[in-house]
């Protein structure tokens, strides 16, 4: 024990306040302790005196009491429930004079670490309990918690008494119970508290799974409850993006940055957390922040931009993509890219702007809620010139060529929604050379994948197609496939069918080459739009990952009817493929391509190369009608 907390110190009290003050030591007379403590702050005692008061509170707060308590509590027998309410209000008294002496720079530095072996305790026991206790109405709620959180922010200028709150992981749930009710209370002055408090917890490092647990179970038990609250706390301190920022405002929101990252907390994000933070609207607020952040001239706002923008990069790329980039969007994201290219730090956040014009955003516009929704942010910053708002001249080419890409596609938007870029379907019974508008057709019920023309063409295909072997797997795949909507699967089918009919040239040149390499067999077709372009790749179906074995089958089975042709784009962090089948009325496009190859040299120099493709093109010019 430190020498400032010994009751000899109380001696060096005048004699009528040294009687109560050893009165109110011995713990017999709690009117005392209350009557002192009033005293105290109404500054009504002498200043020299003060320290020597320490170690009266010091000493009423021995948790040893505690267990004797919880006894009586649990006892089933009547118990003096006015002394145990005089001891409850006396334990919050002599916190509230610790806390005051704290503030009045009264109390030696090497005392706080005693001093918070005794405070925590009971803020932990009061706070648990505090619906059980008698007494524990006449403090109100935010009252305590802005006792508690003070408590430790002072007791954190010791380094011992600091180590000592970040390792007690009892103390996470009173933060976040003070963090859900002083929400609640719209209490701000807590909020910076409880936001300082989880700000320094994880800047040390020193919080550990235990102790991040009994966070979420303070704030009521679920990662779910944690996501709501961080979301709600956001958005009291930035309701918009046109809220003004002060460093308050900073300092509010560099605590929960660390809850919504996915540096220091990533053993703890799992997939649930990701979803309820996003489910809850975290890439709205951050959107927000994000602009509110770059629009600000505090230096601090400036500086927190960086770790902002790059978390919502990092929210925007999980799963499903689409939607929080949509999203993300109607919250003013192209405006924050703007915003951002004039922060006087751009080259803290220019790897997270890159990231959006040149990666995020571009493997983004495949998606057609995601086009519905840049047409109209597009508009919203129609009038903001990038050459001065974008200073950094790669920044301006990446925005330049990003926003060439989106217009291109928002013009294939608008054909689109015509009807005539709607492929149209064959009928999946191989045998049959029908292609009408999907509309015309009936989907198995089954796996309401495969499409008919008539019963007889759906039984052929069940007994002699296939469809028996497959059905449940194409239901599987249709139910992983459902988190897509149907309009934006049926944007990537006639985004497919575009690039096909476009590129037709481009495509047959790579499919006769490899024919020609690998005897004539028939490649599968991948559409990238990993990228925001389309590349096109030209691949052997025995590299196909298994879940496409059937489509590659059925491809080598319709005698040059079908061709596989796949896409692939970006769905959360990781790359996901469809399969867009292409069905010819007739095989003579793939049997002409075909002949072509075996007519080649085994290694064909690049003038016979070159001699042959005017009968591919005449291929192209005259092959039956296509579909996918």
């Amino acid at each position: 024990m430190h020498q400032s907390l010994r009751l000899s110190n109380l001696s060096k009290l005048p004699f009528s306040l040294r009687k109560r003050a050893n009165a109110a030591a011995s713990g017999s007379a709690p009117e005392v302790t209350l009557d002192l403590v009033d005293e105290l702050s109404r500054s009504e005692l002498p200043g020299e005196i003060l320290p020597y008061l320490l170690p009266v509170f010091y000493v009423l707060l021995d948790p040893v009491q505690i267990p004797t308590i919880l006894n009586h509590l649990d006892s089933p027998t009547p118990i003096d429930t006015h002394a145990i309410r005089l001891q409850i209000i006396q334990s919050l008294f002599c916190l509230r004079a610790i806390s005051e002496l704290g503030s009045l720079r009264v109390v030696s530095l090497p005392a706080y670490l005693d001093l918070c072996k005794r405070v925590c305790p009971w803020i932990q026991f009061l706070d648990e309990y505090h619906d059980h206790l008698p007494g524990h109405d006449l403090v109100p709620l935010e009252t305590r918690y802005a006792l508690y959180l003070s408590l430790f922010s002072w007791f954190r200028a010791s380094s011992e008494a600091d180590e000592l709150i970040d390792t007690s992981v009892g103390l996470c749930a009173v933060v976040g119970r003070a963090w859900r009710h002083l929400i609640d209370e719209e209490d701000e002055k807590g909020l910076t508290l409880v936001s300082q408090f989880l700000g320094l917890w994880f800047r040390h490092k020193t919080w550990n799974s235990a102790a991040f647990e009994n966070l979420v179970n303070g704030v009521g038990g679920t990662l779910e409850d944690l996501a709501s609250l961080i979301v709600l706390h956001i958005r009291r301190v930035l309701p918009n993006s046109d809220s003004t920022v002060t460093p308050q405002t900073i300092s509010h929101l560099t605590g929960v940055l660390y809850l919504v990252g996915s540096g220091i907390l990533r053993e703890h994000w799992n997939y649930s957390f990701r979803t309820a933070l996003s489910s809850h609207g975290i890439v709205t607020a951050l959107t927000t922040v994000s602009l509110a952040l770059a629009r600000s001239t505090e230096d601090m706002a400036q500086l927190e931009l960086k770790p902002f923008l790059a978390t919502l990069v990092d929210h925007l790329c999980t799963f499903p993509r689409q939607r929080w980039i949509t999203e993300s969007l109607r919250a003013g994201l192209l405006s924050a890219i703007l915003a951002c290219g004039t922060a006087r730090h751009i080259e803290g956040i220019n790897i997270s702007l890159v990231d959006l014009l040149q990666d995020i955003l571009p493997s983004a516009t495949i998606f057609h809620s995601v086009l519905l929704q840049l047409r109209v942010s597009l508009m919203e910053v129609h009038d903001r010139d990038p050459v001065e708002t974008l200073g950094n001249a790669d920044l301006l080419e990446h925005w330049e060529l990003f926003l060439g890409l989106a217009n291109t596609r928002l013009q294939f938007v608008e054909e689109y929604s015509t009807g005539s870029l709607t492929a149209a379907r064959a009928c999946d019974n191989l045998e049959c050379s029908k292609i009408f508008p999907k509309r015309e057709f009936k989907c198995c019920s089954g796996c309401a994948s495969s499409c008919y023309c008539s019963r007889i063409c759906q039984i052929n295909d069940w007994k002699c197609g296939g469809h028996r072997q497959t059905c449940q797997a194409l239901s599987f795949r249709r139910q992983r496939y459902s988190h897509t909507s149907v309009s934006d699967r049926s944007f990537f089918r006639a985004l497919v069918h575009h690039e096909y009919t476009t590129r037709q040239e481009e495509i047959a040149r790579k499919q006769l080459l490899f024919m020609q390499e690998n005897n004539g067999e028939v490649p599968y077709t991948l559409f990238h739009f990993t990228a925001g372009d389309c590349e096109i790749e030209i691949g052997t179906p025995e590299d196909l990952e298994p879940e496409f074995a059937f489509d590659a089958e059925r491809a080598a089975a319709s005698g040059g009817r079908m061709q596989l042709h796949l896409l692939t784009f970006f769905e959360g962090e990781d790359e996901e493929t469809r399969p867009f089948p292409l069905r010819f009325a007739d095989a003579e496009f793939i049997n002409g391509l075909r002949a072509i190859a075996d007519s080649l040299p085994k290694s064909p120099s690049p003038q016979e190369l070159e001699e042959c493709f005017p009968r591919v093109r005449e291929l192209i010019n005259t092959k039956a009608q296509v579909t996918h």
